[in-house]
């Protein structure tokens, strides 16, 4: 069944909130790649950070959108790999501020996890979005890069994880630029679908007197 108009007008409704959570992470990453030599701790403190306002902004998406389309249900996709995305990357990100005895392998696992989970879910999210906005990619290629990210960390586990925080800076960039442009891409679908008028038509053809 193609994504209901309904559903696409309440995504493209919340676009600010992708270009937010774009720009938060592209924050975050330049923030990464800023710090050199930090504490595991501190990095776990940031991390978790980062991950719980990420986790808040997309469930804030969903919130919104129960306003936009009451009727719809907030189970199917991409309503739902949204809802789960933003639960699990809050989940993470509180749960990280709670661990303790952090060590450098505790935070390459804790961002292993978050990239591959809410990777998943963004390619689950993408399968249904590519059926209302023609050639979309924007949304499946952030989660295929956070599925690469995550399975790169999986397999350098053997050589520690001294310098994951500049990797996760220069993901985080990448993942946040992506975002951006996804934002931008529901604002003009919300303005060439939603408000026709503000399409530029062409000209009339005046009859002569």
């Amino acid at each position: 069944m193609p994504f209901g108009i309904v559903e696409m007008s309440a995504l493209a409704r919340n676009w600010r909130v992708a270009v937010v959570r774009g720009v938060l992470a592209i924050a975050f990453g330049l923030l990464a790649l800023g710090v050199v030599g930090i504490a595991p701790v501190t990095q776990v403190v940031l991390f978790a950070a980062f991950a719980g306002v990420n986790g808040l902004l997309g469930m804030a998406m969903v919130i919104r959108r129960t306003d936009a389309a009451p009727a719809s249900r907030p189970w199917v996709l991409p309503w739902g790999a949204l809802c789960a995305e933003g639960a699990a990357s809050l989940a993470l990100g509180v749960g990280a501020l709670f661990c303790r005895n952090v060590t450098p392998i505790t935070l390459l696992n804790m961002v292993a996890a978050w990239v591959l989970v809410t990777g998943a879910l963004q390619v689950a999210g993408a399968f249904r979005l590519c059926q209302a906005i023609q050639d979309e990619w924007l949304l499946a290629m952030s989660g295929m890069m956070s599925i690469g990210f995550g399975a790169l960390l999986v397999l350098s586990q053997a050589h520690g994880a001294l310098a994951l925080f500049p990797w996760l800076g220069a993901y985080a960039v990448l993942f946040g630029a992506l975002l951006v442009g996804l934002g931008k891409r529901l604002h003009s679908w919300s303005t060439n679908r939603l408000h026709p008028s503000a399409v530029r038509m062409p000209a009339r053809l005046v009859k002569p007197t």
